[in-house]
């Protein structure tokens, strides 16, 4: 089932209930869920109730800004959803061992998370 960009919609869960895979779109952090809502647009963790709802087995996050890394290294350690990349293939006969790629992916986005905060303490720090 290919939700597109676009807001959850309550049909599409119950048109694609039981569906192997699930791509939805998550163009916004939780946080953001407002401006997901004025944009039209989902966010992850609303991509991922969608998914539920709909009991898909697996789910593909599409369509992520790369300013929500941190959601999206929660969305790899799910047991059920991975994030896509640009030109990523997925075999369906490759779903059930998919998720197996999320503690390493998460690491990396916590290790870039550090670095990311280190720099910006040691910008702070040379402008004081």
């Amino acid at each position: 089932v290919y939700s597109g960009d676009t807001r959850p919609c309550s049909a599409l869960a119950a048109a694609g209930a039981g569906a192997t895979l699930l791509i939805h779109e998550a163009t916004f952090s939780a946080e953001q869920s407002a401006m997901a809502l004025r944009k039209r647009h989902s966010s992850t963790s609303e991509a991922l109730g969608v998914a539920a709802a709909m009991g898909a087995y697996r789910t593909v996050l599409t369509h992520l800004s790369a300013r929500y890394e941190s959601e999206a290294s929660a969305a790899w350690a799910s047991s059920s959803s991975i994030v896509a990349y640009d030109g990523l293939t997925l075999n369906l006969a490759d779903l059930p061992r998919c998720t197996a790629a999320a503690p390493p992916i998460e690491r990396f986005f916590k290790a870039v998370a550090a670095r990311e905060a280190t720099a910006a303490a040691a910008g702070s720090a040379r402008l004081a």
